[in-house]
């Protein structure tokens, strides 16, 4: 699952919150997550510009 949150700082308040199912079609590869998730995130960020664009982020934390 790949998800997007929003977040006010210094507070953390949730301002805008999506996720998606990743359809796990690429196997698993050490150190190539990113050919996994991309397309999710993708979508997630583009829903967010139709949705919310004035919560488009100045920062981008991901783990992987």
């Amino acid at each position: 699952m790949a998800a997007i949150v929003i977040c006010e700082y210094p507070s953390l308040r949730v301002l805008y919150e999506d996720y998606e199912e990743i359809d796990v079609e690429v196997p698993y590869i050490p150190g190539f997550l990113a050919q996994k998730e991309l397309p999710s995130y993708i979508n997630l960020f583009n829903r967010l510009k139709e949705k919310a664009p004035e919560f488009l982020p100045q920062v981008l934390l991901v783990d992987g």
